[in-house]
């Protein structure tokens, strides 16, 4: 603040007051005033003077006479008078933030040393912060006159006079010169001076700290590029610099960051490997103050399940940079040769996590780093070293799958690896490496053909070769190959070769591309060839013959199999995968016996089913025995399967995304370019179908017709479309559906894809009613975002201009309200018509999009579709069928059904896999005291993990796929990733499923959207629409606004309840769990899903029909839900969601949905298990009779049971004709088990009814890509988090009044640490409206959980007396400061439990 005694000398009135007169006229009689030699005056009139510009418009400043005024101002700035100082840099910011040019007028006029002098001896704080915002501005363009003056220095030294936000700005101030010093004697003088200070800003102390911490880790990075530009080439100098901004204990609190916070691991990382990069006394440093356990520590705390975090991958390229660069690194040598424990350490942290890295990195320079990671490693330590975490076999399979990779670097790599250890190590590793195939893989390495394909990614350096003499740098930099990359090096050394011994003139020999490619390979194929002879002789130096055992045995025990020597052959694979040292993959893959297991296990399983089940059982009678690490060997076979897919096969992927923000928007532009179709009507031969007479004669009449539509729409949308128009009015409605106006067009290129406006005119073809605003008004919806059309269109309809008048408005699209009311006179019923589609002779696939069609397209004249019309079949799908005794032939027939090429090498190992899945997740039915198939045993096998079937390395494949948008919406992605995470999802980890299935299964528009969210670097803006609900009645106000296709395809749905001031995501996700709520209570459920999950009672009675038709709606509610992102509470019973996915049900099954029930049928299941054992084991009648007969159930006889044919439970309900007469005996019992379970689980009519309810949204097929057990979490949200207080810490802010330390906040964890499961339901359905959470938990809402404190609204009132309120659309929940814990408890508990039903803001 001013001086109070010097602001008593100023005029009251000036204070605030500018002066009459025009603004330039009153600034140009100030200016006057400041050149008098009365201080006092010039008090006054610059005090006048900062008042004016501080209240005068911006655009008044152009009349300003700038160069006096400015000059003026400087003078100023040399007066002594303090508050003189402080009002002239008032008016110096005003006129700097709203004229141009203005700071360089200042510099001019020679303001640069008065402001620093003012800085430097600065007489107040108030003063010296307006002096620092002036140098803010000044800091950019001339830093070399503001170091000079020494003010950077000053400013730095003095900063803790300053209060936080003032601190802030002088760091900001200093990155920008840091960013922009010229010259090294600048640097020397005035920066390193002063970077012990800024140094001690990296110290971490706690979240106050954080925006210091951020800015000095910007400054030290700023600061080492700017010294790696001055020092240009002289890398001496460069050394010297970066050692002298590493002193001072700055790596010390870099390495405190990095434990302390996880925002700073990678800018940590990043700037230690930098400066370690460069100079080998940095790397000393951080060895000497133990960070290289701080980066164990980082790497061995991450999910193997997970895709690897960006601070990870960095993490590795810190290691390699710790590491000598060659074996010219004198001084980095000769420190690790006198220190060869940290060579250890280094080796103790990579090689056990080498295996981990490389599958989970799909990013090829990441997985080059780590090869280079270890050949330094192996290079640079001593002949004594040992592999350290990681077997001998193990490094071996990971030498083999790197080998098998297509990429030249890497494989050159690896073999380099492969030769230092043959020379370091021969004796621990020869073994495992003949066993593993390597000397074979790498001497097929040496075919030429081999060498091409691996060259042929480098065709572009051919240059090279024709231009020896070229700028490589500028060559590379345009080919975006890195300078040490190997085929580079090859090339350049054989460059300098040749011009050595020769005076060959560039563009002579003529060479073209082609024999510039072939000399490549031949560079290539040489020097290869050298290293590979190394490794052979070195392989026969040290052949093991006893290697060779285990591949030999795997094969015998393919002979005993293929001779139907089934015991000895599972027998022998058993005790192989007992051995210690396992099997490889190699011994798996040569040996062939995956796929004769294949074929044992699955052999004329259709004609010989009994054979097949025998041997099912006995191989997992076998397999699911203990080994001797405790695994079972069904858990070690799964996991050689796993491994043996990414050896056998190279998965690719197809990216056409890079990172960065400028990126995501160019493919949001590519998918959002408008495609021009041409549908062209085929006429056809014979069948004419009555039922689309309308179509077929309209659209032979017309021909053809053409549509603009963005590229990122499904056919579907054109499937649909056409089935609808019978006449010109539909068509034109139809193609101006597609128009984009200008502003839309303009604004995809700021990443903004606006669809509201297309959604709503697109809606208007699918809405059931035939006028849209008659049906928007019906249902209580207003439509944001396309209420000028909606104003258009109710305008035409009040004026009769029906016919589209008035179109010269260009954000007015055209909607043809006669498309809507011809509908009211067709007969026609468009959902039993199908329309087919053809690209040439080509089939297209309706959830095809335009850019993945328009990618295949060969026609010079564009994209020319073929259609006509047929008619759906209306005959039910088969219904779902018990399964009890073919229960292993249906399992083969899933397993089979794998949607790849037979052809392809992991085609056989993907069904193996598949089926021993199958047989793990149906484990009760074959080896339990319930078994439905075999004998029982005593205790139940317990069913091995879902991770043993996880391919790390197809996930994080998959996670990398998906996150490429262009490549995933636009539909080119391999055809494995479409197909194979539907029908082996245990194959991949659930995130990456999950983030799948957001990008696949809705396809077009939904799917930007989803990117959009995820991404956060372009925007989305859906069609979203309100529907005003009453909270009585919920369930009918539902049934009536979810019945309409157009509101289910189209647009986001929210709701808002009637009276009620909430709005938004709160109130929908309310209304949801409400219809949810009311929807169990319904009497079409065998129970309210609580214990069992919801499964439906059987049909009977009148009420048949009226039920059929309710899991219609409940089908189009989930699928809404998920189109839209909402959850529902309806947790479905997984029998229910086998009926629904056509999966095999069993009498276990029945067990699930009814206890009491499913055990008593098990009990009389072993008693039919018993007859047939009597039948199989004795041929004579009488015998089996006498046997039979003897049959007891807890000492009873069947018939005594007095069981009738009725159904369990309910005796009204018959299981066959006259079912009340007729009686259970030991005779019927098989059929009377097979009706009764029949009758309770095969609700077929209500499993098709929800199917197809839900397929008028999505199809469903796109579930499968989750377990049955996955599928409430996806649907209702996540039901098990643990609440334990470090977590909720992290998860839970306080803001607006709370801080971590307050005791409200604390007290709050606390009683949430301690809610039992019904309690947190209760709270989450009072904060966000919904009782459970998202999938991820409480880290995946949005936005997240916000404590805030909630003022009284009348003073004086004592906070205690409140309850919390919340605002479930902002996920904030509003606590009174409460004075105990006790208190609080109790306020809120009664706000979740009493409280609850109603959304009001407060």
């Amino acid at each position: 603040m001013a001086d109070p005694l010097l602001n008593s000398f100023i005029p009251a009135e000036t204070e605030s007051t500018p002066p009459s007169g025009s603004f330039s006229e009153t600034i140009q009689s100030l200016v006057q005033v400041l050149s008098s030699d009365d201080d006092m005056e010039v008090l006054s009139a610059v005090s006048q003077l900062s008042t004016s510009l501080s209240l005068a418009p911006e655009d008044s400043y152009g009349s300003l006479p700038l160069e006096n005024l400015m000059s003026s101002l400087v003078n100023c700035l040399n007066k002594a008078f303090p508050d003189i100082s402080l009002y002239t840099l008032m008016s110096i910011n005003c006129i700097f933030d709203s004229v141009a040019n203005s700071v360089n007028t200042f510099v001019v006029c020679g303001g640069i040393p008065p402001l620093c002098a003012k800085l430097v001896n600065f007489e107040y704080i108030d003063m010296a912060e307006h002096a620092i915002k002036t140098l803010e501005r000044l800091a950019y363009d001339h830093s070399s006159a503001l170091l000079n003056e020494g003010v950077f220095a000053s400013m730095i030294n003095m900063m803790d006079f300053f209060e936080k936000n003032t601190q802030i700005k002088i760091i900001s101030c200093a990155v920008t010169i840091a960013s922009t010093i010229p010259s090294e004697d600048l640097l020397i003088n005035h920066i390193l001076p002063v970077v012990p200070v800024i140094a001690s800003i990296l110290q971490y102390r706690g979240s106050e700290s954080l925006d210091m911490n951020r800015l000095g880790l910007k400054f030290f990075s700023v600061l080492g590029e700017t010294i790696l530009r001055i020092s240009g080439n002289d890398l001496d100098k460069l050394k010297k610099h970066l050692e002298s901004i590493a002193d001072f204990g700055m790596l010390q609190n870099l390495v405190e960051l990095v434990s302390a916070n996880n925002e700073f691991k990678l800018p940590c990382f990043k700037l230690i490997r930098k400066l370690s990069e460069y100079s080998a006394q940095i790397v000393f440093v951080f060895h000497q103050i133990g960070g290289i356990s701080i980066v164990n520590s980082v790497l061995s705390s991450e999910d193997p399940q997970a895709e690897l975090p960006l601070y990870y991958l960095e993490a590795i390229n810190l290691v390699d940079s710790l590491l000598p660069k060659n074996n010219e690194d004198i001084e980095l040598l000769q420190y690790y040769a006198e220190n060869g424990h940290l060579l250890g350490a280094l080796r103790e942290i990579i090689f056990p996590r080498i295996l981990q890295i490389y599958e989970q990195s799909v990013n090829k320079n990441v997985r080059q780093i780590l090869l280079n990671i270890v050949r330094k490693i192996v290079q640079f330590s001593d002949m004594s070293f040992t592999l350290q975490g990681i077997t001998p076999t193990q490094f071996a399979c990971f030498t083999s799958e790197v080998i098998n990779s297509k990429s030249l670097e890497s494989v050159r790599t690896m073999l380099l690896i492969i030769l230092l250890m043959y020379e370091k190590i021969p004796e621990e590793i020869a073994y495992s490496f003949l066993r593993e195939g390597i000397s074979d893989k790498i001497m097929e390495i040496k075919s030429f053909d081999v060498v091409k394909e691996l060259v042929e990614p480098f065709q572009c350096l051919y240059e090279l070769l024709q231009f020896p003499t070229a700028d490589i740098k500028k060559f590379l930099v345009k080919s975006g190959i890195s300078s040490d990359c190997y085929i580079v090096n090859e090339i350049v050394k054989y460059n300098k070769q040749r011009t050595d011994t020769s005076n060959t003139v560039e563009g002579e020999t003529g060479d073209n591309k082609e024999n510039m490619f072939v000399k490549m390979c031949e560079i290539v194929h040489l020097d290869i060839c050298n290293v590979v002879d190394a490794i052979k002789k070195k392989v026969d130096e040290f052949y093991k013959p006893e290697a060779l055992f285990v591949g030999s045995e795997l094969r015998n025990l393919v002979k005993e199999l293929e001779s139907g020597n089934v015991s000895i052959g599972f027998n022998k694979l058993r005790d192989l995968l007992n051995r210690d040292e396992g099997i490889t993959l190699n011994e798996i893959s040569s040996s062939g016996v995956v796929g004769t297991l294949w074929n044992c296990l699955t052999c004329d399983y259709k004609s010989n089913a009994k054979t097949c089940t025998a041997r099912i059982q006995e191989f997992l009678q076998v397999f699911t025995g203990s080994s001797r690490n405790s695994k079972t060997f069904l858990e070690i076979l799964s996991g050689y399967l796993v491994d043996l897919l990414k050896y056998v096969q190279h998965f690719t992927i197809m990216l056409y995304e890079t990172a960065g923000q400028s990126n995501s928007i160019a493919a949001l532009k590519s998918l959002s370019n408008r495609q021009r179709i041409t549908f062209i009507y085929q006429i056809p031969d014979d069948t004419i179908y009555p039922e689309v007479a309308m179509q077929q004669q309209y659209f032979a009449a017309i021909g053809s017709f053409s549509v603009a539509a963005e590229s990122y729409h499904i056919f579907d949308l054109f499937y649909h479309g056409i089935a609808k128009i019978t006449c010109q009015e539909n068509l034109e409605a139809f193609i101006s559906a597609f128009e984009r106006n200008n502003t839309e067009s303009r604004s995809i290129n700021q990443g903004q894809l606006q669809m509201a406006r297309q959604q709503i005119k697109l809606q208007q073809l699918f809405l059931e009613h035939t006028d849209i605003l008659l049906a928007l008004e019906e249902k209580g919806i207003r439509s944001e975002g396309s209420e000028d059309l909606l104003q258009a269109l109710r305008a035409r309809k009040d004026s009769s201009q029906i016919s589209g008048e008035g179109e010269d408005i260009e954000d007015e699209p055209h909607i043809q309200t006669t498309y809507l009311d011809s509908r009211k006179d067709s007969e026609i019923n468009a959902r039993n018509i199908k329309v087919k589609m053809f690209l040439g002779e080509t089939e297209i696939n309706k959830y095809s999009t335009i850019f993945e069609i328009n990618s295949k397209n060969t026609n010079e004249e564009g994209l020319l579709i073929r259609f006509y019309f047929t008619l759906e079949n209306n005959e039910e799908d088969s219904s779902q069928s018990l399964i009890i005794n073919n229960l292993c032939q249906d399992l083969i027939k899933i397993a089979n059904s794998t949607p790849l090429p037979t052809s392809e090498k992991v085609y056989i190992p993907i069904c193996l896999l598949k089926l021993i899945q199958l047989l793990n997740s149906n484990i009760t039915n074959f080896l339990s005291p319930n078994s439905i198939l075999f004998n029982s045993i005593s205790s139940p096998c317990t069913p091995l993990s879902p991770l043993s079937f996880v391919s790390f390395k197809l996930s994080a494949l998959l996670g990398k796929q998906t996150s490429d948008m262009l490549a995933t919406v636009g539909g080119m992605a391999p055809d494995w990733i479409k197909a194979l995470p539907l029908h082996s999802p245990h194959l991949f980890n659930f995130p990456q499923r999950f983030e799948y299935f957001r990008s696949l299964a809705f396809g077009g528009g939904r799917s930007l959207y989803f990117y959009s969210q995820v991404k956060k670097v372009f925007n989305v803006r859906m069609l979203r629409q309100k529907a005003m609900v009453s909270r009585q009645g919920i369930l009918e106000a539902g049934m009536k606004i979810l019945s309409d296709p157009g509101l289910l395809k189209f647009g986001l749905l929210e709701f808002d309840f009637e009276g009620e001031e909430g709005t938004g995501i709160g109130p929908t996700l309310e209304f949801y769990t409400l219809l949810s709520n009311e929807i169990r209570k319904l009497d079409i459920w065998r129970d309210s899903g609580e214990k069992n999950g919801l499964f439906p009672r059987p049909l009977y009675g009148q009420d048949a029909d009226k039920n059929i038709s309710m899991f219609g709606f409940i089908g189009r509610l989930v699928a809404k839900a998920l189109y839209d992102d909402r959850l529902v509470n309806l947790p479905f019973n997984k029998a229910f969601w086998k009926l629904v996915l056509n999966k095999p049900m069993t009498l276990l099954d029945l067990e699930s949905v009814d206890g009491d029930i499913g055990r008593y049928m098990l009990e009389l299941n072993q008693i039919s298990k018993q007859k047939t054992q009597i039948l199989e084991e004795h041929q004579d009648p009488d015998i089996r009779e006498k046997h039979i007969h003897r049959i007891e159930l807890k000492g009873v006889r069947v018939e005594d049971l007095h069981l009738t044919f009725t159904m369990p439970g309910n005796d009204n309900i018959e299981l066959k004709p006259n079912g009340k007469n007729i009686y259970v005996s030991i005779d019927n019992i098989e059929d009377y088990i097979l009706k009764a379970t029949e009758k309770i689980l095969l609700q077929n009519g209500q499993a098709k009814a929800f199917r197809r309810g839900f397929e008028k949204v999505f199809p469903i097929e796109n579930l499968c890509v989750f377990e049955l057990d996955e599928l409430e979490n996806v649907i209702c949200g996540k039901g098990t988090e643990v609440w334990e207080l470090d977590f909720l810490e992290t998860v839970i802010i306080p803001a607006h009044g709370y801080t971590r330390s307050s005791n409200v906040y604390k007290n709050l964890l606390k009683l949430m640490s301690v809610f039992t499961a019904e309690e947190r339901k209760m709270f989450l359905q009072f904060v966000t409206g919904c009782p459970r959470l998202p999938i991820g938990g409480f880290k995946s809402l949005t936005p997240p959980l916000t404590v805030v404190r909630k003022v009284p609204s009348h003073p004086g009132v004592d906070a205690n007396k409140y309850l919390p309120s919340v605002m479930t659309c902002q996920n904030y929940l509003k606590m009174p400061d409460y004075s105990t814990y006790q208190i609080l408890e109790k306020q809120m508990r009664y706000a979740f439990t009493e409280a609850k039903e109603a959304f009001h803001l407060s």
